[in-house]
Order: structure tokens, then C-alpha cells, then sequence
């Protein structure tokens, strides 16, 4: 009686030794033949200065500064207002620029959202083009209101 011995067959195997030299291969492949743009940027060309004595005077815009309140008020241009008399205030102002008028909303810490809502409605309504609801950061920077 003879013995068979039976070897097993190594499993059959993908070498990854040359994984890293094909991979670096690769990146300095893409790196030499990638086109670098210098790329010159926007060209534009400022006016020059005209000097021309009869240059109008341009004046200063001022904004509708609406200001509302933790209670449920509101100002506008520090001035304590109900709806109606917004309505009529700011229509007034708003048909004196050509509905251009800026309008900077300013909110009290905790004002109830529907608040806000209200008067964007109403101002919206108003066909107003120009409204502003600026952060605390910018306020304090700028100290607008």
C-alpha cells in the first residue's frame, strides 16, 4: 500500500510589490504633461477723469431704518409707528426715489419671526427693491443703527 501525499497548490495571488513605483510613475507622468495657464487676469481699463466744472453733485441716499422690537413694536427712523402709518411713510419714500429707497431692517435679539414676516410682506407689497437685514457683527462694525 502506497502513501499518497498530496500537496496543495499555493493560491494564485496579484503582487502588489510594484503598486508604489506605478503610482509614482503616474504622478510625475500627469505632473509633466499638465499645462500650467498663466493666466493674466480680468483686463479692464479705469475712465479717465473728466474735469468738468458743471459736474452734478451727487447726493447721499438715505436709507429707511426699520428697528423692531422684542414687545412687538417697531421704528422707523426712530420714529415709534403702527402699521398704517409704515405703510404711508415708507410708500411715500419709496415713491420719492423711484422705488430705489434703501431699506435696513434691524432686529432685536428674540423678535418673533412673524414679526419680521409682517413687515417684509408689507414691504414686498410695496414693490420695494432695496431691503437690508444686517447681522449684529455688522451693525456693531458699522454702527448704523
Amino acid at each position: 500500500m502506497a502513501l499518497k501525499i498530496s500537496r496543495k497548490k499555493p493560491a494564485s495571488e496579484v503582487s502588489t510589490a510594484s503598486t508604489a513605483d506605478i503610482a509614482f510613475l503616474l504622478i510625475v507622468f500627469f505632473m509633466v504633461t499638465t499645462v500650467i495657464a498663466a493666466t493674466k487676469g480680468i483686463e479692464f481699463k479705469l475712465p479717465k477723469e473728466e474735469k468738468n466744472p458743471q459736474q452734478q453733485q451727487v447726493k447721499k441716499l438715505e436709507a429707511v431704518h426699520i428697528k423692531l422690537f422684542q414687545s412687538g413694536g417697531f421704528t422707523v427712523d426712530k420714529n415709534p409707528m403702527n402699521i398704517p402709518s409704515m405703510k404711508q411713510y415708507v410708500q411715500q419714500k419709496l415713491e420719492s426715489s423711484n422705488y430705489n429707497k434703501f431699506i435696513i431692517i434691524q432686529c432685536e435679539d428674540n423678535v418673533p419671526y412673524g414679526n419680521l414676516i409682517e413687515i417684509l410682506d408689507i414691504l414686498y407689497g410695496m414693490k420695494a427693491k432695496n431691503i437690508a437685514i444686517p447681522t449684529k457683527r455688522e451693525i456693531e462694525e458699522w454702527g448704523v443703527l
